[in-house]
């Protein structure tokens, strides 16, 4: 992990809110970065942030970090060990989601020759 540099998607600055949470809700010794929080909590935050910036919420749920963090993956050039570890993929069916990032698209016809 490390400093992006980003004012809105830094990983680092992330990480930083939630362990200063964590210490804020008296959870700071607790095994898991999110502790108590279910799946459902996390749906109906990605559900509520979608309609707060007015798109549908249908298309958001848990499994949208997965991919989202996949796709992300595969445009850092990342090999397939490293996706299915980083996030404990059992298949390759994460190559079924294409989804193409701006930058990754970036070279695209200077690698088709």
């Amino acid at each position: 992990m490390h400093a992006t540099g980003d004012k809105m998607f830094c990983s680092t600055k992330a990480l930083h809110h939630l362990q200063q949470a964590r210490k804020e809700l008296g959870c700071s010794s607790a095994k898991y970065l999110c502790v108590n929080l279910t799946g459902e909590e996390v749906t109906w935050t990605f559900k509520t942030l979608a309609l707060n910036v007015g798109v549908s919420p249908d298309k958001y749920a848990t499994h949208s970090v997965r991919i989202g963090g996949a796709s992300a993956l595969l445009s850092g050039e990342a090999d397939s060990l490293e996706i299915n570890l980083l996030g404990r993929w059992m298949s390759h069916s994460y190559e079924d989601y294409p989804v193409l990032a701006p930058d990754s698209a970036r070279g695209l016809s200077r690698r088709m020759i």
